[in-house]
């Protein structure tokens, strides 16, 4: 088999993967690996930015029809190692009992999917907190980040767990989390 036919092989291959990934991560499977494994996540998605380069390259060539048997290397080179970690990474966690829990999860308790970070304060709020009262000083550091919260937001403990409140502002929720003597407090999405 000559090299330009192996590479056409691997281009066929990297391509069905690539619609793989893609069909995966748009179905809502990526958002619970997610949960699962920010790290199998993270492979994921740097290996679909990896594989859309390489078609891009390909593209290239090929609209230029040239021999690009030498300019794929480096290409498979980064591509080849990525596919290992995701398998390894997969591979760690017995991942389907931990999928079909986390898809049970996400439709019963209709949890948040991401938590984006917005910023921390200070932790001599927390008795207040656990009256389920958001104090003024919070509130100025949720307008301050550009997230002020209306008259009606209002705070609970979460149900179990200790140093975590949620706020709840019309459409909007916020997770607030005793982190290393810190209030950290993140918008839930």
């Amino acid at each position: 088999m000559s090299d330009e036919e192996t590479n056409q092989i691997l281009s066929e291959n990297i391509l069905k993967l690539s619609q793989t990934m893609e069909s995966t991560l748009r179905s809502g499977a990526g958002i619970i690996l997610y949960r699962i494994s920010k790290n199998a996540y993270t492979n994921i998605l740097v290996l679909d930015y990896k594989i859309k380069a390489y078609q891009y390259r390909a593209l290239q060539i090929n609209a230029n029809d040239c021999d690009f048997t030498n300019d794929f290397q480096n290409e498979i080179d980064q591509i080849t190692p990525k596919i290992q970690e995701l398998y390894d990474e997969l591979e760690e966690i017995t991942i389907m009992p931990e999928l079909i829990e986390e898809y049970h999860k996400m439709i019963n308790d209709k949890a948040p999917i991401f938590e984006t970070y917005l910023f921390s304060g200070d932790m001599g709020l927390e008795r207040v907190l656990n009256c389920e009262i958001i104090p003024k000083k919070l509130k100025k550091n949720f307008k301050t980040k550009g997230h002020p919260l209306s008259e009606s937001a209002a705070i609970k403990k979460e149900d179990g767990k200790q140093g975590i409140w949620i706020i709840t502002d019309k459409e909007r929720e916020y997770k607030v989390k005793n982190v290393d003597g810190r209030l950290n407090v993140h918008l839930l999405h």
